[in-house]
């Protein structure tokens, strides 16, 4: 490229790296449309940290910056090592090798001008979702939290597994990309390789609170006949049906049967058992047990075995931190300073130790929640492989839905023997005005078969040929890259080694003096072209078929959305209020009762119900109407649903002809207002339509 046309292109296409913010991470900012990277932008807050992220390869190496900045655990001073305290250092309360799920590093701090102590928290994971979440990655500092270890200000302890030893941000995966054709990809659909989708594995975590005692017994969900276990321990799964504690409460007149060792066992559930559902298989990670008040037993002492020795080990826990206050008054007598963190501490440790030797004027509590026996708080954690409907994404916002998956060895394969792990449609990349995505995948693919080519120099002793014929490319594709390639001081056998090892990975910032468009022509007829060819597949028909037309297969920087279709939001009937028979919402205790949402989503809005009423006529909206709030509706529901031999299989759950489309309770609530008045509703004749009317009314 001669310099008069790089400084047109410098001038017509520069984007400073300061102007571009988040959006930074995508070189390819001038080939897609505004809306397409704005999306990019908002979605990048969605994506997760999967098992099989890699760097992007075609990069503007602001991920290294970006790297700084995840959640991780950093020390904010520099500082030594006081005292380690675990919250379960040994293994004596759950599965053999499982690691603490709180570790505390109480150190002094060192920059400070009088003798200050502080306190770094070690949790064993990280999340701010609901569901999604990542276990943090161990640094080389780690190994110095001991005591008298010293550690630097700013360096990380713990990290995100989405960031690699050399500081580079991995927020999605290198994916051979095809944009062909299929039935299976029309519009916004996905084809995606089973094998691909197992790298993108995401690691969950859940919660959940279970408060019981006096009047209501646990049952020995997980124990034996010689061990009685309500809960799985600390690295123990849950049960295959995800039933993770049970309770029955206890009746006079039938406790002589009903509390009996044999009927408080996981096969004996009775429907008025209270129940809790969490993810079937998950891992525990963490249990937390709080008591009320005093040591008076209020359950059987042998039903008690399990929660005391998680409640004993948390007190020894605590007893730890109080010993630890008082032995730096001992050592270091009233001239130290303590962190507001560190005094909050010392502070809930004697609260802890005073509840549980019952001399605590105060009330134990859970966030808002009053303990007045037991409460548990169990974590969990387990992983979850993306399927059909889960949505994916990349740099320029294209977007889809996974709608079909195949083995590998059905994607189609080019010439090189590269496989497609993802098919999309082409056209959505007009429609969408995001070229990028084309582009990106034409230079990726570039790279790898550039790459193979400068290793097979390489392996022929042509180091000098090698480096001549990449320093070529680089002029082309990126001259920002190739001034890198000619600082002086680089080491070529370094550089030819790291693209013999893992292929070549470009430096493009924003403001790269060159058009990419411009840049594959250019590649193409200085001898860099990128050979492509006709694809092969398995079609539907089972047969493997190849195409007419010439096929790219390329990488394109692809990462999972948070957005999963696995929730259960459909019922049959929506719970209802005993008193008013209208929807009503699950308490912090029903919640999680069955293993799916027993409270259906919103199904019709105003407009929603003028819609459906054009559609389908006034009788449909009513029956939708009537199966949320008609109590003679939902009883006819639960009826059939039970009396079904195809409970799954029923044309219309609700029997019409015997359920009026008036018995809304809404409905009757206004008609008694009104009648209350001396005012009541008919229906006009020239309004009695035959559709929204039932049959014989």
């Amino acid at each position: 490229m001669d310099d008069q046309s790089s400084s047109i292109i410098d001038s017509e296409y520069q984007i400073h790296p300061k102007l571009t913010g988040v959006m930074g991470l995508n070189p390819l900012l001038r080939e897609s449309s505004a809306p397409r990277l704005y999306m990019f932008f908002g979605q990048l807050s969605q994506a997760m940290t999967t098992k099989g992220v890699t760097p992007n390869m075609f990069s503007t190496f602001a991920e290294d910056e970006f790297g700084k900045y995840t959640f991780s655990v950093k020390m904010p001073h520099r500082g030594e090592v006081y005292r380690v305290i675990r919250k379960y250092p040994t293994t004596d309360y759950g599965s053999k090798g499982v690691q603490s799920p709180l570790t505390l590093a109480i150190y002094q701090n060192l920059e400070s001008d009088v003798r200050e102590f502080d306190v770094l928290e070690l949790p064993l994971y990280h999340t701010m979702h609901q569901h999604f979440g990542y276990s943090f990655v161990g640094r080389e500092a780690l190994n110095r939290i001991r005591p008298q270890g010293v550690l630097r200000k700013g360096e990380e302890v713990l990290g995100c597994p989405g960031v690699w030893e050399d500081g580079t941000f991995c927020y999605g995966t290198e994916t051979n990309l095809a944009l062909m054709t299929l039935p299976d990809v029309i519009e916004d659909g996905a084809l995606v390789s089973e094998e691909w989708l197992e790298t993108q594995q995401v690691e969950c975590f859940g919660k959940r609170v279970i408060r019981f005692g006096r009047d209501e017994i646990p049952m020995n969900i997980y124990g034996d006949d010689r061990n009685y276990k309500i809960i799985p321990d600390i690295g123990d799964r849950i049960h295959e049906d995800g039933l993770l504690f049970a309770s029955r409460k206890v009746d006079p007149l039938l406790a002589c049967v009903q509390l009996l060792p044999r009927n408080l066992r996981h096969d004996r559930i009775l429907p008025t058992d209270r129940l809790t559902y969490a993810i079937p298989n998950a891992e525990v990670v963490n249990v937390t047990v709080l008591k009320g008040r005093g040591n008076t037993p209020s359950i059987p002492e042998e039903m008690e075995t399990q929660l005391r020795r998680y409640y004993d080990k948390a007190r020894d826990f605590y007893k730890q931190i109080y010993d630890t206050e008082i032995d730096l008054y001992r050592n270091f007598g009233n001239k130290i300073r303590f962190t507001p963190a560190l005094h909050r501490l010392f502070v809930d440790a004697r609260a802890y130790l005073e509840t549980y030797n019952g001399t605590s004027c105060v009330e134990p509590r859970y966030g808002k929640l009053k303990v007045n026996d037991w409460l548990v708080v169990v974590d969990y954690r387990y992983k979850l492989t993306p399927d059909i409907g889960w949505k994916i994404s990349d740099s320029q916002g294209a977007k889809a839905v996974i709608v079909a998956k195949r083995p590998r060895s059905e994607m189609p394969t080019d010439m090189h023997g590269n496989v497609a792990d993802v098919v999309m449609d082409p056209n959505s990349t007009v429609k969408r005005s995001n070229v990028g995505r084309t582009t990106e995948q034409w230079i990726k693919a570039s790279l790898i078969y550039h790459g193979n080519v400068i290793r097979a120099m390489l392996n022929e002793g042509k180091e000098d040929e090698a480096w001549a014929y990449l320093l070529g490319y680089m002029k082309i594709l990126s001259p920002a890259h190739h001034r890198l390639l000619l600082n002086p001081e680089l080491d070529k056998k370094h550089e030819l080694s790291k693209i013999r090892r893992r292929g070549i990975r470009c430096y493009a910032p924003t403001d790269n003096p060159v058009a990419y468009y411009q840049a594959i022509d250019r590649l193409e007829k200085e001898g860099y072209g990128l050979p492509i060819g006709p694809v092969s597949y398995v079609g539907n028909s089972g047969n493997r078929v190849t195409t007419k037309q010439e096929i790219v297969i390329g990488p394109v920087y692809m990462y999972l959305l948070e957005k999963d279709a696995r929730t259960w939001a459909a019922v049959t009937s929506a719970r209802l209020h005993p008193s008013y028979g209208t929807p009503t919402k699950l308490g912090a205790s029903d919640k999680h009762r069955s293993p799916g949402k027993e409270s259906a989503t919103k199904t019709l809005g105003e407009t929603e119900e003028r819609l459906y009423y054009a559609a389908c006529g006034g009788y449909a909206v009513s029956q939708v109407i009537e199966r949320s709030n008609n109590p003679l509706a939902h009883r006819s529901a639960v009826r059939n649903v039970l009396k079904s031999k195809h409970p799954t299989d029923i044309v219309d759950s609700v029997n019409w002809n015997e359920v009026p489309v008036t018995g809304g309770r809404p409905l009757q609530f206004l008609t008694h207002m009104y009648n209350c008045m001396g005012i009541g509703f008919e229906i006009p004749e020239e309004n009695r339509r035959v559709d929204f009317l039932p049959p014989g009314y």
